[in-house]
């Protein structure tokens, strides 16, 4: 059964390396009226590929984003102090907890503020890993969050 499971996986390897080398380098970088960043545009079909299963927990991520993952798994991060979630039904980012005492709390964020911008950037197309990212760095690093709140947006 392994071997079965594992020509299964190259034909699928194979299909994506010759999709990729004949769509993505010929058709598109080659021949596209502007320049193509060939790294964004392959994170973005690949991304694509997994929202498409429906599932927002599945994700692809890039090597820093999996370390900034692994780092906040170890507790090893520093953030804003609140937690992201993402409605299902409604398709968008929210606040779903304000931690007491932090940079979160004391800036006003409130739960259940719908997340719009992260330093003046849509988060729209985004992930929740690619989200929390954006909201997690150095102790001491500003960020500025968009969210809207009783149908207004606010800067925070």
């Amino acid at each position: 059964m392994k071997l079965v499971n594992k020509k299964k996986k190259m034909r699928l390897k194979d299909r994506i390396k010759k999709w990729y080398n004949k769509k993505i380098k010929h058709d598109i970088v080659a021949n596209y009226y502007e320049d193509v960043n060939e790294d964004e545009l392959l994170e973005a079909g690949i991304n694509g590929m997994l929202r498409k299963l429906g599932d927002p927990y599945t994700v692809y991520m890039s090597k820093n984003q999996a370390d900034d993952f692994n780092d906040s798994v170890e507790g090893v991060y520093h953030g804003i102090g609140a937690q992201i979630k993402y409605d299902e039904k409604f398709e968008h980012v929210y606040i779903g907890e304000v931690f007491e005492n932090s940079p979160a709390s004391h800036a006003g964020l409130k739960t259940d503020d719908e997340l719009l911008k992260v330093d003046g950037k849509s988060i729209e197309k985004m992930n929740l890993s690619q989200i929390s990212s954006l909201v997690k760095g150095k102790d001491g690093t500003d960020v500025e969050l968009t969210v809207l709140r009783n149908k207004e947006e606010i800067t925070l």
